[in-house]
């Protein structure tokens, strides 16, 4: 610990105290990170409509996106973007529907949390969808059209009874 906190915590708190005061300024900083991070991520709510038995793509970089079938002929996607996502692009013309969690083009190491996308989408159960990510981890549910799953790096996982199934990651499970 810093000499000159030591003190400082010594002379506010007395010696009794001090154990107690320092949890405390540890509890306040790891609390005021978390709501930096959490502060620093974008809400998205967002919903077009799509045909029933339509093509839905999703691509994201990084993050999960977790993929559930339901009655409506509708897209709605929920979930956050991080601050240095330039937008989410998310546009339906005819039978197709596309999702993208759009980043700048050169992003550092250190940015990675900064450019994630954690997706909550919601398709009509016959679409056929395609999600695509490099650290991504995929989940997806009640979707009985065809399925194509990428993921360079992360986990997918498919329930359900889809038409066709094609899961692919190189170092993921």
């Amino acid at each position: 610990m810093n000499p000159i906190a030591r003190v400082s915590i010594r002379f506010i708190c007395g010696e009794r105290n001090r154990g107690a005061m320092t949890r405390t300024i540890w509890m306040a900083c790891i609390l005021g990170w978390m709501a930096a991070q959490n502060a620093a991520a974008e809400t998205v709510d967002e919903t077009r409509p799509a045909a029933a038995k339509g093509v839905v793509s999703i691509s994201n970089v990084s993050g999960s996106v977790h993929v559930t079938g339901w009655s409506r002929k509708e897209v709605q996607v929920k979930g956050t973007i991080g601050e240095k996502v330039e937008k989410l692009i998310f546009e339906s013309e005819g039978e197709r529907t596309r999702i993208e969690v759009d980043i700048p083009e050169h992003v550092n190491n250190r940015d990675s949390k900064a450019i994630e996308g954690h997706l909550e989408v919601s398709v009509p159960a016959g679409s056929d969808v395609r999600v695509e990510g490099v650290m991504l981890e995929i989940a997806i549910a009640g979707v009985t059209g065809e399925l194509d799953l990428q993921s360079v790096n992360g986990s997918v996982i498919a329930n359900g009874k889809p038409e066709e199934l094609d899961i692919s990651t190189v170092n993921g499970t």
